[in-house]
């Protein structure tokens, strides 16, 4: 039952952040209309920094999760 509450809120913890990683990579979408090749550039930059840390984080998260599952 522990297991479940924790891994219930580690969940929930990653939709938060999944949502907010939603609202950033509709704000770089927006960036887009007006780009140069320099603007483009860091826009790439930052969305590819956005999606790294989401990934991480989800790979942090079933990483703990099947430390749970084992021991």
């Amino acid at each position: 039952m522990t297991e479940a509450i924790r891994t219930h809120r580690e969940y929930k913890r990653l939709a938060i952040r999944s949502k907010r990683m939603v609202v950033e990579l509709n704000d770089a979408k927006a960036a887009f209309q007006l780009l140069t090749p320099d603007k483009l550039d860091r826009l790439l930059r930052r969305t590819e920094q956005v999606m790294i840390r989401e990934t991480q984080e989800w790979l942090d998260l079933m990483s703990f999760a099947e430390l749970h599952r084992t021991i």
